[in-house]
C-alpha cells in the first residue's frame, strides 16, 4: 500500500500598504536545502546527514528584492543618521526604520520588505539569520529572531537586525539572502501564494496595531484577542475547492 506524506498548506503573499511593485519584484521563498545544495554541490557529506536535513526541513530563504546601500553616519552629538544610495525619502520612510533608541549596544535597523504567512492549522513560524550564507550583509549583521503561530496571529513580517560594524555600509544586491523562515510542524509545508485581500488587510492591521494600544500583552494574550476575528473570516481565508467531477462530489455526499 502506498503511504502518502501528510502536508499542510501555508498561504503567503508579498505585502505593502501603499505600493504594487512587491507583487512582481519580491522573490518566492526558496527551500534552504535546495539552495545550499545548489551553492555547494551535493558531494559534501554533512549535507546528506539526517540531522542537517531535519533541521532545515520546511525552512525557506527570503531574498532582497532590490539593490540597496545604507550608510550610517555618526554625528558629533552622539546621534546617528542614515542615508540611502539608490532611493528617495519616500522609499526610506516606507521601508527603512532606524531602531537606535531600542539598542544601546549596536546600531539597529529594520528593513520592511514585507511578507505575510498564515495557515488554517497550528504552525509556528520561526525567523532567523541566513546562517548558511556568507554575504557581507550576513557577516555584518545579527538578525533579531522571533516566532509566532501563524494560525493565531496574522501579520506581515520584515527583518530587524543589529549591525556589527556600522562604519561599513549595509550593501545588498537584488537576490541577496536576507533571512530564513522555518515552519515548525510535523507535516510537509506546501506554500500557496495568494493575493493581498481586504480581509487580510483587516486582519493584519488588527494584529499588528494591537501592541500600540495594548502594549504589555503576551503572545498567548494576543492570540486570544485575535481568535474571534480570525474565526469570523475563516470561510474567506480557507475556501475549499470542490471536485469538478459531479459524480465524485456526489460520492463524497456534496
Amino acid at each position: 500500500m502506498k503511504i502518502f506524506n501528510k502536508s499542510i498548506d501555508v498561504f503567503w503573499t508579498p505585502w505593502s500598504w501603499t505600493e504594487a511593485w512587491p507583487k512582481t519584484a519580491y522573490f518566492e521563498p526558496e527551500p534552504v536545502i535546495k539552495t545550499v545544495l545548489h551553492n555547494r554541490g551535493n558531494d559534501l557529506e554533512y549535507l546528506k546527514c539526517p540531522s542537517f536535513q531535519n533541521y532545515y526541513h520546511n525552512t525557506f530563504l527570503i531574498r532582497c528584492p532590490v539593490d540597496l546601500t545604507i550608510f550610517i553616519q555618526s554625528n558629533p552629538d552622539g546621534s546617528k543618521s542614515i542615508s540611502l544610495k539608490e532611493f528617495d525619502q519616500k522609499f526610506f520612510d516606507t521601508h527603512i526604520h532606524p531602531r537606535f533608541n531600542q539598542n544601546s549596544t549596536n546600531s539597529m535597523l529594520s528593513i520592511d520588505f514585507l511578507y505575510l504567512f498564515y495557515s488554517e492549522e497550528t504552525v509556528i513560524l520561526e525567523q532567523s539569520s541566513a546562517a548558511m550564507e556568507s554575504t557581507a550583509f550576513v557577516k555584518n549583521t545579527v538578525q533579531v529572531p522571533g516566532e509566532y503561530d501563524i494560525s493565531k496571529w496574522i501579520r506581515a513580517m520584515g527583518c530587524a537586525f543589529e549591525i556589527i560594524d556600522d562604519t561599513k555600509p549595509i550593501e545588498l544586491k537584488r537576490g541577496d539572502p536576507l533571512y530564513y523562515v522555518k515552519f515548525r510542524t510535523d507535516k510537509d509545508v506546501n506554500l500557496v501564494r495568494v493575493d493581498q485581500s481586504t480581509t487580510l488587510e483587516k486582519l493584519e492591521s488588527s494584529c499588528s496595531k494591537l501592541k500600540k494600544y495594548v502594549a504589555k500583552n503576551s503572545l498567548e494574550e494576543n492570540y486570544k484577542s485575535a481568535e474571534p476575528l480570525i474565526n469570523f473570516h475563516k470561510m474567506e481565508l480557507f475556501k475549499k475547492k470542490t471536485c469538478p467531477f459531479k459524480f465524485w462530489n456526489k460520492y463524497k455526499g456534496k
